[in-house]
């Protein structure tokens, strides 16, 4: 049991020296990707899209939206609307929908408005 032992750590120490020697030059080659981190606004923004729940609390459902309307409407229901108006080239409109799919999270808010540009050809797609 011993000698298997030590075999079996001996095939490990080669396997693990093969795999450090090996995965930096498939990782330059292109052979293995690696993640890439997304730029926090668009993490928030993919958050709005994909969030169809309605908003729970009764701040966010009487928050007013850039169309006047008010009443309960998901986030996802908010990108939908903002692509639009970005698409139209009203931007400003755009930018409202975003920030009220957000409304809950200040930090996203600022980060909206911090990356205004790329969100807006993110919106337009």
């Amino acid at each position: 049991m011993f000698k298997t032992s030590i075999r079996t750590t001996k095939t490990a120490r080669k396997l693990v020296t093969a795999l450090a020697l090996i995965a930096p030059l498939a990782i330059s080659a292109g052979a293995i990707k690696t993640a890439e981190a997304s730029p926090e606004w668009l993490a928030n923004a993919t958050w709005c899209a994909n969030n169809g729940n309605q908003p729970s609390s009764l701040r966010h459902m009487a928050a007013g939206t850039p169309d006047g309307l008010r009443g309960p409407r998901s986030a996802a229901t908010m990108v939908a609307l903002a692509r639009d108006r970005a698409r139209k080239g009203q931007n400003r409109e755009a930018m409202d929908f975003m920030l009220a799919c957000q409304a809950h999270n200040e930090h996203a808010k600022n980060v909206f408005r911090a990356n205004e540009g790329e969100l807006l050809s993110w919106l337009r797609g």
